[in-house]
């Protein structure tokens, strides 16, 4: 008798771990200083400590824990080693606090800023770790509040099909091919999300075509934009959908154009930070081109991850160039960063 009691309160036990487990809230919002949080409009404490999201040296910084676990995730400290495991469904990331170095799914990501360790509790800039799981992050300046919300549509339910009225504008798009009439033994070489002659509807010049408009225009170089065969969708959330699809499948999608380089001794090579990396249509360029003995300068702009792992799969798609030291900037920043590449091109 007591055995079977025994046995059905374990599996009550279980039963309710598994339904905390599968818990996940869809919406979450935090606010500065404010020890209360929004998990899908009901708010809660933080945790007991009255822990409160803080913005330090303009970096907005939230504790992991707390987070995650709303997220569905679940979180490990080793004290020891200082380091901070993420786990959520497949996924996972370790952070070293003091250290801009991520591990995501085993692959190196650099962070924005370094994990800190604030009244006992880890504190970081969220944006990496809710776009690695999922969740999109939007901040409201006026009310300073983190809004971080899952992704409704699972990337591999989401396809690349466009309208007629976006394939037949992609056709009738100038096709950008580098012409060296210039003499010049540099060119930049970018994607961005809205270029010179990349953009579908009203979207306006994106953050990435303007750091490499910079560039042209303070070293003369010439340029190739690289200009997706299929375009992505004008609504920004449908684009990072299929971006995160993209890179779950490792896909190369086809560009526009080919590039002649043989004459160009430096390749500035410019990308947003999309899911922790390069977009996969720059991927396919760099396999496409050899650029082997090439000086590669990359730059980015991204929303408050830096590098991600962008630099290592730089380093293996081109194993014989040599790659200097880059540019990268928050794209909010990008529109008006023409004194900080500047001086970024003086220094080098």
């Amino acid at each position: 008798m007591q055995k079977k009691i025994l046995f059905i309160l374990t599996s009550i036990l279980m039963i309710i771990g598994l339904c905390f487990n599968v818990y996940a809230a869809e919406n979450i919002a935090l606010r500065i200083d404010d020890p209360i949080m929004q998990a899908d409009g009901a708010g809660k404490e933080i945790d007991e400590y009255g822990t409160a999201p803080v913005i330090v040296e303009g970096r907005t910084l939230l504790p992991v824990r707390a987070v995650v676990e709303e997220m569905g995730g679940s979180v490990d400290w080793n004290s020891e080693e200082r380091k901070v495991t993420l786990t959520k469904d497949d996924d996972v990331i370790v952070l070293t606090i003091d250290s801009k170095d991520a591990l995501y799914n085993e692959q190196v990501s650099e962070l924005d800023s370094t994990p800190v360790i604030i009244n006992n509790r880890t504190m970081l800039p969220i944006r990496f770790i809710a776009e690695s799981f999922g969740f999109d992050v939007e901040w409201n300046e006026d009310t300073k509040t983190v809004n971080i919300s899952k992704n409704t549509q699972k990337a591999s339910d989401i396809t690349t099909e466009v309208t007629t009225e976006q394939a037949t504008e992609a056709g009738t798009e100038e096709i950008s091919v580098p012409d060296n009439n210039s003499g010049s033994n540099a060119i930049v070489v970018y994607f961005s999300r809205a270029g010179e002659n990349y953009g579908v509807g009203n979207v306006e010049i994106g953050n990435t075509a303007h750091i490499a408009n910079f560039i042209i225009d303070n070293t003369g170089a010439d340029s190739f934009e690289i200009i997706p065969e299929v375009p992505y969708p004008e609504a920004y959330d449908e684009t990072t959908k299929i971006a995160q699809k993209e890179k779950n499948e490792n896909a190369r999608p086809k560009y526009k154009g080919e590039a002649d380089l043989s004459s160009y001794s430096t390749i500035y090579l410019g990308y947003p930070i999309w899911y922790g990396t390069m977009p996969m249509i720059v991927k396919t360029f760099l396999e496409n081109n050899d650029l082997s003995g090439k000086t590669v300068i990359p730059f980015s702009t991204h929303a408050g991850s830096g590098w991600g792992s962008s630099l290592n799969d730089l380093k293996e798609l081109c194993p014989d160039s040599d790659i200097e030291e880059g540019f990268s900037v928050a794209g909010t920043e990008a529109a008006n960063a023409e004194d900080k590449v500047k001086n970024w091109l003086e220094q080098r």
